[in-house]
């Protein structure tokens, strides 16, 4: 099958289910209900990586709006958390 993504070629079970609108974003008592909302939004046959980054992309840019429209003290956590990562991330003793 083909990944419409990146267009390669992968065997049936290296492609899953992507879902225009991932379905842990609808409510819903369970995942069957979710998918059942997340189907009628669209949904693509991607590769494991294309997955993955589209994923990530997906949580990526709703975490920047809910930040940007967040409270001060909320922004004040984010700022901790990013300066905690920077000290570790950026720690060249630590490689």
């Amino acid at each position: 099958m083909i990944c419409q993504k990146c267009k390669k070629d992968f065997p049936e079970n290296e492609l899953q289910e992507s879902h225009d609108i991932p379905c842990y974003i609808f409510e819903g008592e369970n995942r069957k209900e979710q998918k059942q909302q997340a189907d009628k939004e669209g949904r693509h046959w991607l590769c494991l990586k294309c997955h993955g980054e589209y994923e990530f992309e997906v949580l990526k840019l709703s975490m920047m709006q809910i930040i940007k429209h967040s409270s001060l003290e909320v922004k004040s956590k984010c700022k901790f958390i990013a300066k905690k990562l920077a000290q570790r991330w950026f720690d060249d003793r630590a490689g």
